[in-house]
């Protein structure tokens, strides 16, 4: 889940069950689209 180019800004909580699924890159860049400040309008 994460994959598919989308941001989670609300969330305050992050569940890793595996880190076997994937590459470094795909962790890192799960990550930091949970951790994407939230843009406020």
């Amino acid at each position: 889940v994460g994959d598919n180019s989308i941001d989670i800004p609300e969330a305050n909580v992050i569940i890793q069950i595996s880190s076997h699924a994937g590459s470094r890159r795909q962790e890192a860049q799960r990550l930091g689209r949970i951790l994407r400040a939230k843009v406020s309008f």
